[in-house]
């Protein structure tokens, strides 16, 4: 999801989103909003992902959604950097950004389910981060040991791309939530 503006309107939209069918696993990001606000938001989006069985991806550090429901968690790359071993069973699906080959191993290290890996062609939403192109995703792809979906830019026209790269999809948020 893009950043929650306003509340009412994001669950809306939200909703449309869930409701189409065509995607089932969506992240809540949201990193703008507080803590406390993403908690309030995180639950009322958890409700509506079980009335349209569709997983729920957190991104948020753990310590901030210990007694939140989900069906998984995204770190960010630099919190991924942070863990030794991997923080949630097999119950929770578990992934986390990547840029660079030491962030994929570390990702690697921990048995994640997934890695996003980018920004591939566009870094609107990490500007520290370099565009790798589909050069760098597919030497980055191939070092994973898990599943990896392109970020930066994607849209479904780059699907084909991805695969030849070694990916496994792509993760977006224009290309679905608009």
């Amino acid at each position: 999801t893009p950043d929650c503006l306003e509340e009412k309107s994001f669950l809306n939209h939200f909703e449309n989103v869930i409701s189409r069918n065509d995607s089932k696993i969506i992240q809540l990001r949201a990193h703008a909003i507080s803590n406390s606000a993403y908690s309030k938001l995180a639950k009322q989006c958890f409700d509506l992902c079980n009335q349209y069985k569709t997983k729920l991806i957190l991104n948020r550090e753990l310590e901030y959604i210990e007694n939140l429901n989900y069906s998984g968690v995204h770190l960010t790359s630099i919190n991924l950097l942070k863990f030794e071993k991997r923080p949630l069973g097999s119950n929770h699906i578990f992934g986390a950004s990547c840029h660079d080959a030491k962030e994929v191993e570390k990702a690697n290290t921990l048995k994640l389910d997934y890695i996003f890996i980018g920004p591939v062609l566009d870094k609107a939403e990490n500007r520290k981060a370099k565009t790798l192109g589909w050069d760098g995703f597919a030497r980055l792809s191939r070092m994973s040991t898990i599943p990896a979906y392109a970020i930066g830019g994607m849209d479904l026209d780059m699907l084909d791309m991805c695969y030849l790269s070694g990916g496994q999809g792509i993760a977006a948020i224009r290309a679905f939530w608009e």
